[in-house]
C-alpha cells in the first residue's frame, strides 16, 4: 500500500470511527509494523514493542471503542513521507 493510500485510510477512519471494518484496522496496524496473532479464536492480537491491542473480528463494523484504541496506538507510529 502506498503512503498516500495509507494516509487516506487513516484519515477516513479518524473522521468516522462508527463505520470502520476490521480489514481497514488490520491494514493500518500491519502497515504501521504491528505483528498479528490469531490463535484460532474470534479475536486478533496486534503487538509492536510494548503496545498490545486485541480486536474482535466483528462484522460488518468494529465498535468505536476499538477504533479509538487503534488510533491511540497509531499515534507516533505512522510512516513518514
Amino acid at each position: 500500500m502506498c503512503l498516500s493510500r495509507f494516509r487516506k485510510l487513516y484519515e477516513k477512519v479518524r473522521a468516522n470511527p462508527h463505520q470502520v471494518r476490521f480489514e481497514e484496522l488490520r491494514t493500518l496496524l500491519m502497515r504501521a509494523g504491528f505483528a498479528e496473532r490469531n490463535p484460532g479464536t474470534s479475536h486478533y492480537t496486534y503487538k509492536k514493542g510494548r503496545k498490545i491491542i486485541t480486536l474482535p473480528r466483528r462484522k460488518p463494523f468494529i465498535l468505536e471503542v476499538y477504533v479509538k484504541l487503534v488510533l491511540e496506538a497509531l499515534e507516533g507510529e505512522l510512516p513518514d513521507e
